[in-house]
This record gives C-alpha cells, structure tokens and sequence, in this order.
C-alpha cells in the first residue's frame, strides 16, 4: 500500500488511505478517499459539491487460486490503456463462489442481491464458469473448505437451489434495490425466485 500511495503522490494525487486489512485473510482490503478524481470526472458525474469525496474499494487477494485465466481488455475513456483481466469463465466461476460462501465464510446465512443480479446477466449470455477455479476457491474459502470436491455443472446448480432454498428473495431483493434503476428493479422483482435462479442455471449449465 505504500509503494502505491508513494506512486499516486509522484503523480499529484494527495490520497486518503483506510487500512482494513486483517492478518489472516488473504483478501487484503482498503479504501481510497479523494476529491481530484471527482473533479477530473465532472463532465461525466455532474457537478461536484466543494469538499465532497469518491470512495474507492480495493481488494487484493495475496494467496489467489490456482486454474484463473486471463486476458488483456483495452479500456476507452479519458485515460484510454490495456489491463490484464481475468477471462469471463472464471469471473463467472468466482462470482458463483460469492453466491454460496459470501456469507457462510463468515458464519452468516445470507446471500447478496448484487450476486444473483450479476449471476443472472452471466447465465443469461449462456457463459460457462471455470469449473477449476471455482473448486480451489471453494477450496480455501467457505463451508466447503480443505474438502476434496469435484465441481461441475450438475453440482452447481444443485447447489445454487440448496443456497436459495431458504433465502428471503425480499431480502435480497432490498439489498439490489439502491443500486439500479428503478424500472430495471421493478423488472427484476417480477421474475426473481427461486424456481427461476434454478431452471435459468438448469438451462444454460445442463
């Protein structure tokens, strides 16, 4: 973090930095709070109230799984660049990953309206998860840890309907809400269920 603040000051930037990292987890987190990237983007953001501050998240993962693909995506905006990203496979598989054990890695039965939304746009595209990388992540993390498993389609989507199968679809609905548009949601309300999550993952992973 501080090879990153010192590079972000050699550019003029004065960033705030929030350490939130935990010394047995491998997902390092923390947050950058700033003013002059808000300023930079005001022609895309609208105006900016004198004082007000962007909040920016970073996770990085020190022990990453193994079997992750990548490539390189190009980036088209004011400051146009390459990045190496990983391939939609295994974000795919990682977000399927974040849908059974997000909550349960953590002792708590929940699972995110903002992961079955982003479940629902991958199997909508007929994607395929990286199978592999999904097993070592399930591997490290979550109620399936250091077990010797064999994932693949028929077992996710049996899983998928065991996770869904208690789950209040008005709770995760509440927690998708604040972040889309409110007639995509009003869509979105009309369709979610369970029986919908499992026969959409039954049509595109069978």
């Amino acid at each position: 973090m501080a090879t990153l603040n010192a590079s972000l000051a050699g550019s003029g930037f004065d960033l705030e930095f929030q350490d939130k990292c935990k010394s047995n987890n491998p997902i390092k987190k923390f947050f950058i709070n700033d003013s002059e990237f808000l300023n930079q983007f005001s022609r895309e953001i609208g105006s900016v109230s004198p004082g007000e501050k962007i909040k920016i998240k970073f996770e990085l993962d020190v022990l990453p799984p193994d079997h992750q693909i990548f490539i390189e995506a190009p980036i088209k905006s004011e400051f146009s660049a390459t990045v190496v990203a990983h391939d939609l496979a295994t974000c795919m598989g990682q977000k399927i990953h974040a849908v059974l054990c997000r909550g349960l890695a953590y002792g708590i039965d929940i699972v995110k309206g903002r992961d079955l939304y982003d479940l629902e746009w991958y199997l909508q595209k007929s994607i395929r998860p990286n199978c592999n990388n999904l097993q070592a992540c399930l591997f490290r993390i979550g109620p399936w840890k250091e077990q010797e498993i064999s994932v693949n389609h028929s077992w996710i989507v049996e899983e998928i309907e065991a996770c869904l199968k208690t789950k209040s679809f008005e709770t995760i609905l509440e927690d998708l809400k604040p972040l889309i548009d409110v007639k995509i949601f009003s869509a979105v309300s009309s369709r979610w269920n369970k029986t919908y999550f499992v026969k959409l993952a039954k049509s595109k992973l069978s």
